[in-house]
This record gives C-alpha cells, structure tokens and sequence, in this order.
C-alpha cells in the first residue's frame, strides 16, 4: 500500500508539473514561432520553409525520445517508491527488526533499491542527455541553411543583405522556441505515461453508492441472513461453499472453526468488503443489495483483531465511532470497555495525543479502545473479530460480561472457551459451511466437529497452564 501511494504520489507531480510549466512553455514557444514564421515568410517563403524544414525531425526525434524518457521515469519513479515504501516499513515495523536482529537485512534491500533508483536516474539523465544533444545540433542546422541557401540568393540578387541580415535575426527568434517545443512536447510525452497510470488507478472497480439509505428495521426477526452464499478468491478454492446461516435479531452469536474455515470471509461479505459469488445475503430483512453500503455500515459496530488507532487524542480516536458524541458519553463507553482506568492514568487523560498506530499503548489497551468506539457507536449489530485476544482472561471477561448486556445483535469470532459458554448460539464452520449450529451444551452433547474443536483447545489450553506453572 505505501508503494502504491508513493507511486501514485510521483505520478501526480508529474503531471502537475506538466500543466503548470510544460504546456504553457508550449503554447508560448508556438506563438512566438508562428509569429517569426510570418514575418520570415514575407521576406522570403522559398528560403523560409527551407529553413524550417528541419521542424518535423526535430519534432519525430522528440517524439522517440519522449517515449523513451516517459520509460526510463516510470522506472525510477518506481525505484524511489520502493525506497520510500521500504523506510516507511522499517519505521512502523522497528519493534519486529529490532527483535529479529533484521537491521543488516534491511540495509541490504535499502542498498539494493538505491542502487537500482542510482542506475535508472543514469539512464534517464542519458536519455535526456540524447535529447539535448539532438535538438542542439538541429537547432543550428536552420542557420547554416539561411547562409548558404540565403547567400546564394543574395549572389543572385533575389535577396538584400539587409534582407539576409533581418532574416537571419529573425530565425534566432524562431529557432530557440522550436527547440524549446521540442523539449516541451518530449516532457509532455513522458508525463502523459503518468497520467495513464493516474487514469488505471481511477478505473479499478469501486464500492456500489445506490440503494435505500432508510428502512423500517425494528419488527424484523432476523438481523442478517445468509442463503446458500458461495465466495472464491481468485487463485484459491472456494472459501464458502453454499453457506446458510440466519442471525437472529438481539441473539449472541459466537462463529467458530479452525483456520481457513471462512471466518474472516463471511465477515468481509457482512460489510461489504466483498460480494459473494453466488447465493443472497439479507440485511435487517432487505435484500443486501438493495441497501446503501454507507447505510449498512452505519448499522455495524466492528471491532477487528489488529485495533486501529490514528495520531490524535484518545477521546477523538473513540469518538470516531460517533463523531457528534459528548466526552461523558465517550467516557461512558470506555468505562464499559475497560479503558477507563488506563486511559484516567495517561498524562492528559483523554486529552492525550497517541503516537502513529497507538505504539505509546499496549496491545491490550489498543483493544479495549477500539472496543470502546464500537460500544460508543451504538450500532444495531456488533461485530467482533478476536478483539479481546491482548486481554488477559479476567479483564475479557469483564469486558465479554459488558458487551452481552448490550441490547443489539452480537456476532462474535472468537477461540477463547471460557466465552463461548455465554454466548446464545454457536455456529461451527467448517470447509466453508455451517456444519453445526446450536448451544455449547447442545453442541458438546452431540460429540461432533465442535466438541472435538473444543475438546483439542481445552487440552491446549491446559497444557499452557501447566507448562506456565512449571517455568514459574
């Protein structure tokens, strides 16, 4: 992703720089060159195109080398994005370099990247160098034209002296912009590569906006329903096979299954993320495609694994879950996710600027804010997605105990046994379907695929105590 911004980032410029400077030099070089034109054809039309013969050489050389500049930029613009992607990555990430001892590593790939960028700035110095060069020599070929052709003529009688000299002035006022126009079309060539790139990105496929933005949502009996829903990801297999699943309105409803069952998928289908392949998806009791996207996801609170927290305060980065809320309500909110107590204990309080991605906090007090946002929002549906996994147990259970109490509908993904028994009902996946679906007493009682899930997560959960106790 910062790839993709810095590159897009070189690539604006270029094309700013274009508008700003490249195609206004243009316009005033081919005045100015049409107006000398003008005059030197009164003079003498003969010797005039003559001498201006050279123009579409110059303008065919200009038009290969620009081509060829508009390469060699797009490769190290790309370079330079490399280099930039690769400081920026060092920098969030320095916690896992420094842990991992990945420092000469990274100065290796750094090394690399810039010498690769040293290289492509080589060749397009070189490129531009030819172009130069090119339209230097031409430049002067009009001159040497008007003297010979010119002074024949002034031999012959056909042309004064006068005549040659005001000629010969005149073409100095029409050469410059010429070779001038030259370089400026070249530019122009090599900066429109850009704007094709620019215009890929704009493009890509984007987000649906139409469907209702208000429905009556209150009497339904079902908060989502999926139908015989089947999503593929490109190169893989299916990840949902013909998937059905009905989430009662209020109910708490804990998704369960082990790695690669489809979990995170359904998810990403739930809000909009993605669309299914095939089958329907029912929202609140509308049909999901018939419904806003910016109107769904005001109906979710979704709180994912890995929190995210932006550089500015504590109370505006949990206000982000409800822009217009009050500090007491934003309060309120932390207090019933647990972050009251830690937050009270920073040194401004809720006033307290964060660092980027909240790094001056813990990975268990990052959570309990991002949970807290959720909470403030007040969403008709809560999606949480392992964000209690920094919590220790008593803390997420005290946390859990809270979240249930709320009056909406809970969709849960989570491993930790101790909440699954909260929970209304469990959903097991398991290759993509639902494969079990009851209470966790009902679901142990019948001795299936989630009473063997559990059986092996209860054994290695015991097993970490006890290697605990032991280190202790």
């Amino acid at each position: 992703m910062n790839y993709l911004v810095i590159k897009m980032s070189n690539d604006i410029q270029a094309i700013r720089y274009m508008v700003a400077s490249e195609i206004p030099s243009l316009i005033q070089g081919l005045l100015g060159f049409v107006a000398a034109l003008v005059v030197l054809g009164t003079v003498s039309w003969k010797v005039t195109l003559l001498t201006v013969s050279v123009a579409p050489v110059m303008v065919v050389i200009a038009s290969i080398l620009g081509k060829a500049m508009g390469t060699s930029l797009k490769e190290w613009q790309g370079d330079m994005a490399v280099i930039n992607a690769l400081a920026q990555d060092a920098t969030s990430g320095i916690v896992v370099t420094k842990a991992y001892n990945l420092q000469n590593h990274l100065e290796r790939r750094f090394y690399l990247a810039g010498e690769r960028a040293v290289n492509r700035a080589v060749k397009l110095a070189f490129v531009k160098g030819q172009l130069n060069s090119a339209m230097l020599v031409l430049s002067v070929m009009p001159f040497l034209i008007l003297f010979g052709v010119g002074g024949f003529e002034v031999i012959s009688g056909k042309l004064s002296l006068g005549q040659l000299l005001m000629m010969l002035n005149l073409l100095n006022n029409l050469t410059w912009p010429l070779q001038g126009m030259a370089q400026n079309f070249a530019n122009i060539k090599a900066a429109l590569q850009a704007a094709d790139r620019i215009f890929e990105i704009l493009t890509f496929p984007t987000e649906r906006t139409g469907g209702i933005t208000r429905f009556a949502y209150e009497d339904v009996e079902y908060a989502v329903e999926f139908d015989q829903v089947s999503f593929t990801y490109q190169t893989q297999e299916a990840v949902l096979c013909d998937l059905t699943l009905k989430i009662r309105k209020g109910e708490a409803l804990a998704i369960v299954g082990a790695s690669g069952a489809g979990k995170s998928t359904l998810l990403s289908i739930l809000l909009g993320f993605r669309a299914p392949c095939s089958g329907s998806l029912r929202f609140f009791g509308q049909p999901y495609d018939s419904v806003n996207l910016a109107c769904i996801r005001e109906k979710i609170a979704y709180v994912p694994q890995e929190a995210f927290l932006l550089p500015v305060s504590v109370a505006e980065n949990i206000s982000y879950g409800r822009p217009n809320a009050s500090l007491q309500e934003i309060r309120e909110a932390a207090i019933r996710a647990g972050a009251d107590e830690f937050i009270c204990e920073l040194p401004e309080g809720y006033q307290t600027l964060l660092a980027e991605q909240g790094i001056n906090l813990s990975g268990g007090q990052r959570q309990r804010m991002s949970l807290a946002r959720a909470i403030l929002r007040g969403a008709p549906l809560l999606v949480l997605d392992e964000a209690t996994a920094a919590l220790d147990t008593e803390s997420e259970s005290t946390v859990y105990n809270n979240i249930l109490q709320f009056e909406g509908t809970k969709v849960i993904i989570t491993h930790r046994l101790h909440l699954l028994e909260k929970v209304d009902r469990i959903a097991v996946l398991d290759k993509g379907r639902v494969v079990e679906d009851g209470t966790h007493t009902d679901l142990l009682a019948r001795q299936g695929y989630y009473a063997s899930l559990y059986q092996y997560a209860h054994r290695a959960q015991t097993e970490h105590h006890i290697g605990a106790v032991e280190v202790c």
